[in-house]
Protein backbone atom coordinates (compact mmCIF):
# COMPACT_ATOMS: atom_id res chain seq x y z
CA UNK A 1 0.00 0.00 0.00
CA UNK A 2 1.41 3.21 -1.34
CA UNK A 3 1.18 5.95 1.15
CA UNK A 4 0.40 9.45 0.17
CA UNK A 5 3.83 11.42 -1.01
CA UNK A 6 4.77 13.95 1.04
CA UNK A 7 4.49 16.82 -0.66
CA UNK A 8 8.53 18.54 -1.79
CA UNK A 9 9.48 21.03 0.32
CA UNK A 10 10.29 24.26 -1.56
CA UNK A 11 13.56 25.26 -1.14
CA UNK A 12 13.22 29.41 -0.09
CA UNK A 13 13.61 31.73 -2.62
CA UNK A 14 16.58 34.25 -2.38
CA UNK A 15 15.31 37.07 -0.32
CA UNK A 16 14.96 40.05 -2.58
CA UNK A 17 16.24 42.38 0.28
CA UNK A 18 19.86 40.99 -0.06
CA UNK A 19 20.32 42.14 -3.57
CA UNK A 20 18.84 45.70 -2.46
CA UNK A 21 21.28 45.99 0.53
CA UNK A 22 24.55 44.99 -1.71
CA UNK A 23 23.27 48.16 -4.32
CA UNK A 24 23.63 50.78 -1.19
CA UNK A 25 26.49 52.02 -3.59
CA UNK A 26 24.36 52.75 -6.30
CA UNK A 27 22.98 56.25 -4.09
CA UNK A 28 26.86 56.98 -4.98
CA UNK A 29 26.75 56.02 -8.72
CA UNK A 30 28.07 58.34 -11.19
CA UNK A 31 24.52 57.89 -13.30
CA UNK A 32 23.19 60.10 -9.88
CA UNK A 33 26.80 62.32 -9.34
CA UNK A 34 26.10 63.45 -12.64
CA UNK A 35 22.94 65.14 -12.15
CA UNK A 36 24.56 67.73 -10.04
CA UNK A 37 25.69 70.12 -13.08
CA UNK A 38 21.74 70.30 -13.57
CA UNK A 39 21.50 72.49 -10.49
CA UNK A 40 25.19 74.51 -12.06
CA UNK A 41 22.29 75.11 -15.31
CA UNK A 42 19.48 76.28 -13.24
CA UNK A 43 21.87 79.10 -11.87
CA UNK A 44 23.02 79.93 -15.19
CA UNK A 45 19.48 79.86 -16.44
CA UNK A 46 18.91 82.51 -13.60
CA UNK A 47 21.94 84.20 -14.24
CA UNK A 48 20.89 84.65 -17.94
CA UNK A 49 17.24 85.81 -16.54
CA UNK A 50 19.05 88.60 -13.97
CA UNK A 51 20.79 89.96 -17.17
CA UNK A 52 18.09 89.95 -19.25
CA UNK A 53 16.29 92.34 -16.83
CA UNK A 54 19.23 94.39 -15.25
CA UNK A 55 20.85 94.82 -19.12
CA UNK A 56 17.37 95.04 -21.38
CA UNK A 57 14.49 95.26 -19.08
CA UNK A 58 13.01 98.86 -18.20
CA UNK A 59 15.59 98.31 -14.76
CA UNK A 60 18.25 98.55 -17.08
CA UNK A 61 17.11 101.46 -19.10
CA UNK A 62 15.90 103.60 -15.88
CA UNK A 63 19.67 102.91 -14.36
CA UNK A 64 21.16 104.14 -17.72
CA UNK A 65 19.45 106.77 -17.32
CA UNK A 66 20.28 107.86 -14.03
CA UNK A 67 23.41 107.02 -14.87
CA UNK A 68 23.56 109.60 -18.05
CA UNK A 69 21.61 112.08 -15.80
CA UNK A 70 24.70 112.50 -13.23
CA UNK A 71 27.20 112.56 -15.86
CA UNK A 72 25.42 115.48 -17.21
CA UNK A 73 25.16 117.31 -13.90
CA UNK A 74 29.16 116.82 -13.09
CA UNK A 75 29.93 118.06 -16.29
CA UNK A 76 27.17 121.03 -15.93
CA UNK A 77 29.08 121.61 -12.18
CA UNK A 78 32.20 121.54 -13.34
CA UNK A 79 31.42 124.39 -16.63
CA UNK A 80 29.67 126.51 -13.90
CA UNK A 81 32.67 126.27 -11.56
CA UNK A 82 35.04 126.99 -13.96
CA UNK A 83 33.16 129.95 -14.82
CA UNK A 84 32.92 131.42 -11.64
CA UNK A 85 36.70 130.83 -10.60
CA UNK A 86 37.24 133.02 -13.88
CA UNK A 87 34.39 135.58 -12.68
CA UNK A 88 36.47 135.76 -9.52
CA UNK A 89 39.36 136.11 -10.81
CA UNK A 90 38.34 138.85 -13.28
CA UNK A 91 36.33 140.69 -10.65
CA UNK A 92 39.61 140.39 -8.51
CA UNK A 93 42.03 141.93 -11.21
CA UNK A 94 39.46 144.98 -12.01
CA UNK A 95 39.03 145.76 -8.47
CA UNK A 96 42.76 145.86 -8.05
CA UNK A 97 43.73 148.04 -10.33
CA UNK A 98 41.88 150.99 -9.22
CA UNK A 99 41.89 150.31 -5.58
CA UNK A 100 46.17 150.52 -6.42
CA UNK A 101 45.40 153.95 -8.26
CA UNK A 102 43.39 155.75 -5.36
CA UNK A 103 46.36 154.49 -2.75
CA UNK A 104 49.22 155.39 -4.60
CA UNK A 105 48.29 158.47 -5.72
CA UNK A 106 46.98 159.63 -2.86
CA UNK A 107 50.13 159.69 -1.24
CA UNK A 108 51.09 163.04 -2.62
CA UNK A 109 48.22 164.85 -2.16
CA UNK A 110 48.38 165.46 1.47
CA UNK A 111 51.30 167.73 1.01
CA UNK A 112 49.34 169.94 -1.10
CA UNK A 113 46.21 169.42 1.66
CA UNK A 114 46.15 170.20 5.34
CA UNK A 115 43.43 170.64 7.79
CA UNK A 116 40.91 168.48 8.00
CA UNK A 117 41.23 167.38 4.48
CA UNK A 118 44.62 165.92 5.01
CA UNK A 119 42.45 163.96 7.83
CA UNK A 120 39.81 162.88 5.43
CA UNK A 121 42.37 161.98 2.33
CA UNK A 122 44.32 159.78 5.28
CA UNK A 123 40.82 157.79 5.55
CA UNK A 124 40.25 156.93 2.43
CA UNK A 125 44.21 155.73 1.75
CA UNK A 126 43.39 153.31 4.62
CA UNK A 127 39.93 151.83 3.28
CA UNK A 128 41.34 151.94 -0.06
CA UNK A 129 44.48 149.56 1.53
CA UNK A 130 42.21 147.65 3.42
CA UNK A 131 40.11 147.34 -0.05
CA UNK A 132 43.27 145.87 -1.59
CA UNK A 133 43.62 143.02 1.05
CA UNK A 134 40.01 141.80 0.95
CA UNK A 135 40.85 141.29 -2.84
CA UNK A 136 44.29 139.72 -2.19
CA UNK A 137 42.72 137.24 0.35
CA UNK A 138 39.21 136.46 -1.43
CA UNK A 139 41.63 135.44 -4.69
CA UNK A 140 44.02 133.87 -2.12
CA UNK A 141 41.03 131.61 -0.76
CA UNK A 142 39.36 130.75 -4.25
CA UNK A 143 42.65 129.45 -4.80
CA UNK A 144 43.13 126.96 -1.64
CA UNK A 145 40.10 125.06 -3.02
CA UNK A 146 40.95 124.95 -6.74
CA UNK A 147 45.06 124.69 -6.91
CA UNK A 148 46.36 120.58 -6.61
CA UNK A 149 48.20 119.50 -4.03
CA UNK A 150 51.03 118.37 -4.54
CA UNK A 151 52.75 116.50 -1.21
CA UNK A 152 56.14 116.94 -0.34
CA UNK A 153 58.29 117.48 2.71
CA UNK A 154 58.71 120.74 3.93
CA UNK A 155 60.57 122.55 6.46
CA UNK A 156 57.89 124.40 8.34
CA UNK A 157 60.72 126.06 10.54
CA UNK A 158 62.42 127.79 7.56
CA UNK A 159 59.54 129.24 6.31
CA UNK A 160 58.42 130.12 9.15
CA UNK A 161 61.42 132.09 9.54
CA UNK A 162 61.09 133.47 6.32
CA UNK A 163 58.10 134.87 7.48
CA UNK A 164 59.01 136.44 10.12
CA UNK A 165 62.11 138.35 8.82
CA UNK A 166 59.87 139.74 6.38
CA UNK A 167 57.58 140.90 9.42
CA UNK A 168 60.34 142.22 11.04
CA UNK A 169 61.72 144.57 7.53
CA UNK A 170 58.36 145.75 7.44
CA UNK A 171 57.27 146.84 10.77
CA UNK A 172 61.12 147.78 11.69
CA UNK A 173 60.14 148.92 15.30
CA UNK A 174 58.75 146.34 16.82
CA UNK A 175 61.11 143.90 18.33
CA UNK A 176 58.98 140.67 18.83
CA UNK A 177 60.66 136.97 19.87
CA UNK A 178 60.39 134.40 17.52
CA UNK A 179 61.10 130.51 19.12
CA UNK A 180 61.14 127.75 17.35
CA UNK A 181 62.94 124.33 17.02
CA UNK A 182 64.80 123.72 13.82
CA UNK A 183 64.01 120.84 12.19
CA UNK A 184 60.61 120.85 12.30
CA UNK A 185 58.54 119.24 9.09
CA UNK A 186 55.16 118.61 7.73
CA UNK A 187 54.14 116.64 4.70
CA UNK A 188 51.96 118.52 2.47
CA UNK A 189 52.03 120.94 -0.02
CA UNK A 190 54.68 123.96 -0.14
CA UNK A 191 52.86 126.73 -1.64
CA UNK A 192 49.77 126.15 0.73
CA UNK A 193 51.62 125.67 3.78
CA UNK A 194 53.57 128.65 3.16
CA UNK A 195 50.33 130.27 3.22
CA UNK A 196 48.87 128.46 6.07
CA UNK A 197 51.94 129.83 8.40
CA UNK A 198 51.80 133.28 6.60
CA UNK A 199 47.90 134.05 8.29
CA UNK A 200 48.95 132.49 11.21
CA UNK A 201 52.22 134.37 12.04
CA UNK A 202 51.08 137.52 10.89
CA UNK A 203 47.76 136.87 13.04
CA UNK A 204 49.77 136.39 15.98
CA UNK A 205 52.36 139.21 15.18
CA UNK A 206 49.28 141.69 15.15
CA UNK A 207 47.57 140.84 18.04
CA UNK A 208 51.27 140.57 20.21
CA UNK A 209 50.76 144.54 19.55
CA UNK A 210 50.24 145.33 22.66
CA UNK A 211 52.63 143.69 24.75
CA UNK A 212 55.77 144.66 26.18
CA UNK A 213 57.63 141.24 25.58
CA UNK A 214 56.05 139.97 22.80
CA UNK A 215 57.16 136.36 21.54
CA UNK A 216 55.60 134.00 18.69
CA UNK A 217 56.42 130.09 19.07
CA UNK A 218 56.06 127.34 16.63
CA UNK A 219 56.10 123.66 17.95
CA UNK A 220 55.02 120.26 16.96
CA UNK A 221 53.98 117.62 19.30
CA UNK A 222 54.53 113.78 17.85
CA UNK A 223 53.01 111.23 19.84
CA UNK A 224 53.57 107.38 18.81
CA UNK A 225 50.87 106.10 16.53
CA UNK A 226 49.28 109.43 15.89
CA UNK A 227 49.86 112.06 13.16
CA UNK A 228 51.75 115.57 14.30
CA UNK A 229 50.11 118.31 15.92
CA UNK A 230 51.74 121.51 15.07
CA UNK A 231 51.24 125.18 16.92
CA UNK A 232 51.70 128.75 16.80
CA UNK A 233 51.61 130.32 19.94
CA UNK A 234 51.59 133.81 21.29
CA UNK A 235 51.06 135.85 24.46
CA UNK A 236 49.00 138.60 22.89
CA UNK A 237 45.69 139.72 23.86
CA UNK A 238 44.12 136.55 23.44
CA UNK A 239 40.16 135.57 23.52
CA UNK A 240 37.31 134.29 24.62
CA UNK A 241 37.10 130.48 24.41
CA UNK A 242 33.40 130.64 23.57
CA UNK A 243 34.03 132.40 20.06
CA UNK A 244 36.81 130.18 19.36
CA UNK A 245 34.70 128.38 16.69
CA UNK A 246 33.10 131.81 14.42
CA UNK A 247 36.83 132.73 14.03
CA UNK A 248 37.50 130.38 11.46
CA UNK A 249 34.27 131.64 9.28
CA UNK A 250 35.18 134.22 6.59
CA UNK A 251 34.55 138.23 7.98
CA UNK A 252 33.73 137.16 11.42
CA UNK A 253 36.35 139.40 13.61
CA UNK A 254 36.32 139.86 17.28
CA UNK A 255 37.61 143.31 17.15
CA UNK A 256 36.79 146.33 15.41
CA UNK A 257 38.98 147.17 12.42
CA UNK A 258 40.25 150.37 13.53
CA UNK A 259 41.38 148.90 16.72
CA UNK A 260 43.19 145.85 14.46
CA UNK A 261 43.50 145.83 10.87
CA UNK A 262 43.17 142.95 8.68
CA UNK A 263 39.97 141.59 6.34
CA UNK A 264 38.42 138.46 8.30
CA UNK A 265 39.41 135.68 5.60
CA UNK A 266 43.28 134.84 7.29
CA UNK A 267 42.24 132.12 9.55
CA UNK A 268 39.36 131.25 7.50
CA UNK A 269 41.87 130.70 4.59
CA UNK A 270 44.05 128.36 7.28
CA UNK A 271 41.18 126.31 7.97
CA UNK A 272 40.76 125.61 4.42
CA UNK A 273 44.12 124.61 3.62
CA UNK A 274 44.21 121.90 6.57
CA UNK A 275 40.83 120.95 5.43
CA UNK A 276 42.42 119.79 1.86
CA UNK A 277 45.24 117.82 4.04
CA UNK A 278 42.60 116.32 5.54
CA UNK A 279 43.22 117.96 8.93
CA UNK A 280 41.54 120.16 11.14
CA UNK A 281 42.67 123.33 13.72
CA UNK A 282 41.69 124.52 16.25
CA UNK A 283 42.29 127.11 19.03
CA UNK A 284 42.44 128.45 22.56
CA UNK A 285 42.45 131.76 24.22
CA UNK A 286 43.13 133.40 27.13
CA UNK A 287 42.05 137.25 27.49
CA UNK A 288 45.00 139.36 28.05
CA UNK A 289 47.23 136.48 28.06
CA UNK A 290 47.26 134.93 24.65
CA UNK A 291 46.29 132.66 22.14
CA UNK A 292 47.54 129.15 20.16
CA UNK A 293 46.29 127.66 16.95
CA UNK A 294 46.79 123.72 16.68
CA UNK A 295 46.37 122.06 13.25
CA UNK A 296 47.02 118.88 12.15
CA UNK A 297 47.73 117.81 8.26
CA UNK A 298 46.01 114.16 7.82
CA UNK A 299 43.38 111.89 9.00
CA UNK A 300 44.10 110.75 12.85
CA UNK A 301 44.16 107.08 11.26
CA UNK A 302 46.83 108.04 8.45
CA UNK A 303 49.84 107.48 10.82
CA UNK A 304 48.36 104.23 12.47
CA UNK A 305 47.79 102.86 9.00
CA UNK A 306 50.90 103.47 7.41
CA UNK A 307 52.84 102.32 10.56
Amino acid sequence: MTGKSKPAKKRPRASASKPRKASKPRKASPARKASKPRKASKLGESDQLFRRVFEEGPLAEDVGERQRQLERSVAELKATNQELQAFIDTLAQNLREPLLIVTNFSHHLPEALGGQAADDLQRIRVAGRHMVHIVDDLRDLADVSRVEITPREVDLFLLAREIIDDLSVRVPDRNVRFEAETGIKARGDKTLLKLLLTNLLQNAWKYTGPSEDAWIELGVAENEGEVPTYHVRDNGIGFDNANREIIFKPFKRLHARTEFAGSGLGLAIVERIVRRHGGRVWAEGVPGEGAVFRFTLAPPSTRASSG
